[in-house]
């Protein structure tokens, strides 16, 4: 049976700034370094890619399984409208597909506590994978430091009066860090990276399953 000692808590309602909040992200970091923990999000980024690759099922928007295949069979078309549709869509449908896959695996073997409808919508909202991929980059990048500012991270978010440092921190950085899918330290100001749940779904399921999938698209002849 996993152990879930030192599991970070999902909150049942937002966060808001104030001293608990550095305390709770570092514990979060420390649970999701450990090596069994490790290997298990690992073990369930495997079995997602399989389920991806299947491509039987799909999610709905409120994270309910459906037997629908997340990605359409489709005509081949030589249509440059069309590819560039089905390269976005493709993206789109392989983030909110496969990290709802994930994250649900995650919760049945323990790895992560019950997620709630408030965290479903918080991963799935357009910024968030936007945010994510921009992390995951820098992760993988040489020579580029892993962690932003909280400054640097609302601009990610955008430019919106949602976006303002203290509503991302209040908003993002608490539930993200309590799924793995941020990381982040306080030191005389915030460091916050990719999460080890966030870099596997990235580099084990998203990369590789778009690289994967044919959008059936044929140049035209000339």
């Amino acid at each position: 049976m996993f152990d879930d000692e030192g599991r970070p808590e999902i909150s049942d309602t937002r966060w808001a700034g104030g001293d608990y909040l550095p305390g709770f992200v570092k514990g979060s970091g420390d649970y999701f370094t450990r090596s069994d923990v490790i290997a298990k999000i690992e073990e369930e980024a495997e079995a997602t890619l399989l389920w991806m690759q299947e491509g039987t099922q799909s999610y709905s928007g409120s994270g309910d399984l459906r037997y629908e295949p997340w990605w359409p069979d489709l005509p081949v078309t030589n249509s440059i409208v069309f590819k560039c549709g089905r390269e976005r869509m493709l993206l789109d449908r392989a983030y909110e597909h496969g990290i709802l896959n994930f994250l649900r695996r995650l919760e049945a073997c323990g790895v992560i506590q019950k997620l709630n409808d408030r965290i479903i919508d918080l991963v799935v909202e357009s910024m968030t994978p936007v945010v994510l991929n921009q992390l995951a980059m820098r992760r993988h990048a040489e020579g580029v430091p892993d962690g932003v500012s909280l400054k640097e991270l609302s601009k990610l978010f955008g430019n919106g009066k949602n976006t303002k440092p203290a509503k991302v921190r209040d908003r993002f950085l608490g539930d993200l860090t309590a799924v793995g899918l941020f990381k982040a330290r306080e030191a005389e100001g915030w460091d916050i990276a990719i999460g080890p749940v966030g870099d596997v779904f990235f580099s084990k399921i998203y990369a590789p399953i778009t690289n994967e999938i044919d959008i059936k698209y044929a140049e035209p002849k000339k």
